[in-house]
């Protein structure tokens, strides 16, 4: 079975959400891509939850795509994050990093879109496995222990006379 790529597009130009849907198709992603303009709306996608990724324009003209990146960081620290931008320098491309974005993608490099989104998720996918087996190592660690010290303590109370 096929897993479709659920995408919220931060965007107000419908044809870059077209574009996007063309290239990543041609990538080998089946995609549901819903694109927003305003805040409203993405905060409205955002608590439905059930997505993927997120895509960003940084600069829109109702919202800041860093805005946007913080709001989605708050509420999922782990969804992958790409601004799909053609207002980005060097150093609010660091900045964003820095801030959580996973990558970003000038609008006139579009081609690097396809593999971004592979690497994005491929690392989103790395850090559950991570954090899962970290919780089941947590999990035996706090099960291991708990009789552990229990037969422990029981053992010094038993085997001390005074």
């Amino acid at each position: 079975m096929i897993h479709t790529l659920r995408i919220i597009h931060l965007d107000d130009n419908y044809y870059i959400t077209s574009l996007i849907q063309v290239l990543l198709t041609e990538e080998g992603f089946v995609c549901d891509i819903e694109r927003v303009e305003t805040e409203t709306d993405f905060i409205a996608l955002l608590k439905r939850g059930e997505f993927d990724l997120v895509l960003s324009e940084l600069t829109l003209s109702g919202m800041s795509g860093m805005t946007a990146l913080a709001m989605s960081r708050q509420r999922y620290p782990d969804l992958p994050f790409i601004f799909v931008t053609d207002t980005m320098g060097e150093e609010v491309a660091i900045e964003s990093l820095k801030s959580g974005a996973t990558d970003y993608v000038l609008k006139c490099r579009l081609g690097r879109l396809g593999p971004a989104v592979k690497l994005a998720l491929l690392e989103a996918e790395e850090g559950e496995k991570h954090r899962e087996n970290q919780l089941h190592h947590a999990r035996k660690l706090e099960a291991v222990g708990r009789p552990t010290c229990g037969m422990n303590h029981d053992y010094v109370k038993k085997g001390v006379k005074r």
